[in-house]
């Protein structure tokens, strides 16, 4: 499915199956997606700032130059997510899992990574 640039803006999608979607550059600021499904999805570019993004599933997702300032992403699975250059300035991490997420470039600045599985970061 291909949502480029969709304006999802304060959008509840909770426990939405969003499996290789391409969500790139789409506004999902302040979107309530807990427990969204969005493994192997595109969301590069894309605007999640303030989203709630609580036990989503990331892993294998493209996040590069993604706007997640202040999201909350509690226990959320970013496996092999690709977070090249993504702002997560004031993110909520507790306890979500970055084994082998690639965050070159990444902005963490105050971000709460406490309880982060954070081993094999590439």
């Amino acid at each position: 499915m291909d949502l480029t640039g969709a304006d999802l803006t304060f959008a509840d999608l909770t426990g939405a199956n969003m499996r290789g979607v391409n969500l790139h550059d789409a506004k999902l600021t302040g979107a309530c997606l807990r427990g969204v499904d969005f493994t192997s999805a595109v969301l590069s570019h894309a605007s999640l700032a303030f989203a709630d993004l609580t036990g989503a599933r990331l892993n294998h997702a493209v996040l590069s130059d993604v706007d997640l300032a202040a999201a909350n992403l509690s226990a959320t699975n970013l496996q092999d997510a690709d977070l090249s250059a993504a702002t997560l300035v004031n993110a909520n991490l507790h306890s979500a899992d970055l084994r082998f997420a690639i965050l070159d470039g990444a902005d963490l600045t105050g971000a709460n990574l406490t309880h982060a599985r954070l081993s094999e970061l590439v």
